[in-house]
């Protein structure tokens, strides 16, 4: 994880500790296969690594789930991921 996680809280709307709609011009469907499996304790000194994006922290956490976020090693674009 990034050493300094408030630093890529910054791209997120936080209200209240709990995030908000991501830019609008963000997808929200995963894409065609998108398949993704996150495990790993918070404590962790490494990224989180999927085939296609790269998990860099959690967001958030809430009852139904924690929020990561990350980036699409594709095109370098801010993710989301609830799990």
């Amino acid at each position: 994880m990034p050493k300094d996680i408030n630093s890529q809280r910054k791209n997120f709307k936080i209200y209240q500790n709990k995030p908000l709609a991501i830019d609008k011009h963000m997808k929200t469907e995963p894409d065609e296969g998108s398949k993704i499996n996150i495990s790993g304790t918070q404590n962790q000194k490494s990224k989180l690594t999927t085939a296609k994006y790269e998990i860099e922290g959690v967001a958030g956490k809430g009852t139904f789930g924690v929020v990561y976020f990350g980036v699409n090693r594709a095109n370098g674009e801010k993710i989301a991921i609830k799990k």
